[in-house]
């Protein structure tokens, strides 16, 4: 059995009021299907046939029909919601990203159930930190509202550990009708602050050729970029030779914002060869060994480090691992490394 939804009441040919009953999917989908009239006369009309609805091959969202406003072709919410829906049907998803949060709702199911998509706010209703737009994601209208997580930016909160960071805010929505109140939703995301031996270089050698097998690394706020210049116009990337006495750059940096609050902590380096079954640590708590050498610029944002190519020559696969963190500067730990920085510059 085929899903009826009513999508129109309306006066026609001497009739008080009748309904039309579509099949969803060819009334949402399709502006020329044909719909069967509720009422005493049982002839099937063409949606032609109804003032209001288009007979154009207009394409519309799922959840929405299409009508004419005076004479231009638009798409509208259907005024009816899918049997047993509820609020928290409207939710989509929180996207957590290294510089956004965002919410996506759907937008016709809460005009349904009674709430305005435009009256979305944050915790703080302020226009500067925020992003809010209407668009058609997987054929469903959403109603997106971003924000990037910072702390106090439209009211965010913040928790922190050892190992994590969570952002946290709520959604206030208004109801279309005074006598109803408003809808608030809490919404969070959470970002790792450590990297646990994370590869971020791979070389190999063949034929006395050093070429770059692996390059690059990201999580959720880290990301490691190796260039072959220290203009760092020149960024590596996979498949590239390099010369057998060259320097190799490195940066570490974040995409975290606060650079007053959290600071970036490189405390390990490891290398690893295929001919031998161990690693060698060549930094051990924040101190180098040669042939590293730590460049005098460093932020709480950004670390630079160069290593030279002499490291992968005399071996047939040689990587470069790294363990770094996120310090948070409210703890003891963070403040001594913050110290051991101060007294070395």
């Amino acid at each position: 059995m085929q899903t009826k939804i009513k999508i129109s009441a309306f006066q026609f040919q001497g009739y008080a009021k009748m309904f039309i009953f579509c099949d969803v999917e060819l009334c949402i989908e399709n502006c020329t299907a044909t719909c069967n009239i509720d009422g005493p006369s049982s002839n099937a009309l063409q949606l032609s046939d109804v003032p209001g609805i288009l007979t154009s091959m207009t394409t519309c969202p799922r959840d929405e029909l299409c009508v004419i406003s005076g004479s231009i072709e638009i798409c509208e919410c259907s005024t009816t919601a899918p049997i047993n829906s509820s609020l928290e049907d409207a939710i989509v998803a929180v996207f957590c990203e290294p510089k956004s949060m965002k919410v996506a709702l759907r937008e016709c199911l809460l005009v349904q159930l009674g709430y305005n998509p435009s009256s979305v706010q944050l915790n703080k209703n302020e226009s500067w930190c925020s992003i809010v737009y209407s668009r058609v994601l997987n054929d469903t209208r959403m109603y997106t509202i971003e924000v990037e997580p910072y702390t106090g930016c439209c009211g965010n909160t913040i928790m922190v550990n050892s190992s994590h960071v969570t952002y946290s805010n709520t959604l206030h929505i208004e109801s279309i009708s005074a006598s109803s109140r408003e809808w608030t939703v809490n919404i969070s995301c959470t970002y790792s602050l450590l990297w646990e031996s994370q590869l971020i270089l791979s070389v190999q050698q063949e034929n006395g050729k050093l070429t770059v097998s692996e390059v690059y690394a990201c999580n959720d706020l880290l990301c490691a970029s190796i260039y072959k210049n220290d203009q760092f116009t020149h960024l590596l990337f996979k498949g590239e030779s390099l010369d057998e006495n060259s320097t190799l750059f490195i940066v570490i940096n974040t995409s975290l914002q606060e650079s007053d609050r959290f600071h970036i902590v490189v405390d390990e380096f490891l290398i690893s060869s295929s001919s031998s079954s161990s690693s060698i640590q060549i930094m051990q708590n924040g101190v180098f060994d040669s042939p590293f050498q730590l460049l005098s610029y460093w932020t709480p944002t950004k670390a630079i480090f160069s290593v030279q190519t002499t490291l992968f020559t005399n071996q047939s696969r040689t990587s470069l691992s790294i363990t770094a963190r996120l310090c948070d500067s409210y703890t003891e730990d963070c403040c001594k490394f913050l110290l051991k920085l101060l007294q070395e510059s």
